[in-house]
C-alpha cells in the first residue's frame, strides 16, 4: 500500500466516522494512538476496542474478512501480512487528519503548528523565564 492509497483511505475513514459520531476527533488522544493495539487505535479509543469497533460500523457485515477489508480501506488497519512500519505510517496519516495540515490558517485565524514545535517553543520560554 503507497501513501496516497493510505491518505485515501484515512479520509475515507474520518468522512465515515464523521457521519456516525461528528465529534469523534475530541475523543482521540493522539499520545495514545497506537493502530497495532487494539484498545489504543482509532477505533479502540472509540468504542473500548478494534472488534467492538468494527461492530458498530459495520453491523450488518457478519464475515470477519468482510469487516476487516472495510477496515483496511477506510484506514483502521493495515493489511495481512501484518506490518508495524506501516502502522505507523497509519497513525501518522490519522494525526494530520485529526490535526489538519500544519501550517494552514484556523478557524480562529491563528497559524496551525506542529504539537513538535509547539513543545519546542514552550521549552524555549520556560528556558529564558
Amino acid at each position: 500500500m503507497d501513501q496516497k492509497e493510505l491518505e485515501a483511505n484515512v479520509a475515507r475513514g474520518a468522512k465515515l466516522l464523521s457521519q456516525r459520531m461528528p465529534d469523534w476527533k475530541k475523543r482521540i488522544s493522539l499520545r495514545r494512538l497506537r493502530m497495532h493495539d487494539r484498545d489504543s487505535c482509532i477505533l479502540g479509543q472509540l468504542k473500548g476496542d478494534f472488534a467492538n469497533g468494527l461492530g458498530w460500523l459495520w453491523p450488518a457485515e457478519t464475515s470477519g474478512n468482510a469487516r476487516f477489508q472495510s477496515a483496511v480501506s477506510h484506514g483502521f488497519d493495515s493489511t495481512i501480512p501484518y506490518n508495524l512500519a506501516l502502522c505507523a505510517s497509519l497513525r501518522e496519516a490519522w494525526i494530520r487528519e485529526i490535526e489538519g495540515p500544519v501550517g494552514q490558517v484556523s478557524q480562529t485565524g491563528s497559524k496551525k503548528v506542529s504539537p513538535r514545535k509547539r513543545r519546542g517553543r514552550a521549552m524555549q520560554m520556560a528556558a529564558s523565564v
